[in-house]
């Protein structure tokens, strides 16, 4: 939204609930005029703004057709499958991972 900065990576991890919920995705470099999309159980982070200034727009947007489908309520049966190891220090995150400490001391 139009103003100048470095740093703020966005990083992308698996999707919640998902073996691969904690592991790097993809990390993307935000360009002014540009807008990034995504599911809302994909797992997601910026880093720290290293200068300037950087401000969001932020969009919530849900379909309740889709969430009164059959299929939407069997993807909804098994929330957490067992992970596939220990999280990318990336993905990790203090508000969402009760084991955060651990991890953030390896």
């Amino acid at each position: 939204l139009g103003r100048s900065f470095t740093g703020s990576t966005l990083t992308l991890c698996g999707n919640f609930g998902r073996p691969d919920h904690r592991r790097r995705a993809h990390s993307y470099r935000h360009e002014i005029g540009r807008a990034v999309l995504h599911l809302g159980s994909r797992r997601h982070g910026a880093e720290d703004i290293v200068s300037g200034v950087r401000a969001n727009l932020i969009v919530w947007n849900r379909n309740l057709e889709w969430r009164r489908s059959e299929e939407y309520r069997r993807s909804r049966t098994t929330m957490y499958e067992k992970e596939e190891g220990p999280p990318d220090p990336v993905c990790l995150s203090y508000t969402h991972d009760r084991d955060y400490l651990f991890y953030r001391e390896l």
